[in-house]
């Protein structure tokens, strides 16, 4: 079983990079970064944060990634990507990465090798196990409620405000 494992499905179009990482990045093929490239090392650094358990409070800038040069395509995991923690590689930390679909990106942060039930290298894992797209409805296909519906409870949950107000504008418009 897996130590450290954290997921992060990421639409690739609409992650908030840095100025300077966004600059110096290079794609998979060596040249300057696509967005989607860029993406692609944001949800590692995710996905390592995650791993870590530290969260926000962890400098994203010390953490780099260098992108295997083959292609990331869907239906297929890679852990070919080397990460470099204040500018030294950190050889035991292992990472999968999925593509969805064109939109969708994910990194997964197995964690140091060292810490996966005595497996040293990546090539004693068990082959990467490709992701499922479900639906809602398949999602949902075999939910059952927890409690009784409770109409009252409905009608409480329709009157509040779409978008919670600021404070302040509560006690103005009063």
């Amino acid at each position: 079983m897996l130590t450290h494992e954290a997921v992060l499905a990421h639409r690739v179009v609409s992650s908030p990079v840095l100025l300077e990482e966004s600059k110096e990045d290079r794609g998979r093929d060596g040249n300057l970064a696509l967005p989607g490239v860029v993406d692609t090392e944001q949800a590692l650094k995710e996905s390592f944060i995650k791993a870590i358990g530290t969260g926000l409070g962890f400098n994203l800038q010390r953490v780099e990634f260098h992108l295997s040069s083959e292609p990331l395509t869907q239906g297929q995991a890679l852990r070919q990507t080397k990460m470099h923690l204040d500018e030294e590689e950190e050889e035991d930390w292992i990472f999968e990465e999925s593509l969805l679909d064109v939109d969708h990106h994910v990194a997964v942060a197995l964690g140091p090798a060292g810490n996966l039930d005595s497996a040293r290298h990546s090539s004693s894992l068990p082959p990467p196990t490709t992701f499922t797209l479900l639906s809602f409805r398949d999602l949902i296909a075999s939910a059952s409620p927890l409690t009784e519906e409770d109409p009252a409870y409905w009608d409480s949950f329709k009157m509040k405000a779409e978008a919670p107000q600021r404070q302040r504008e509560m006690h103005t418009s009063r």
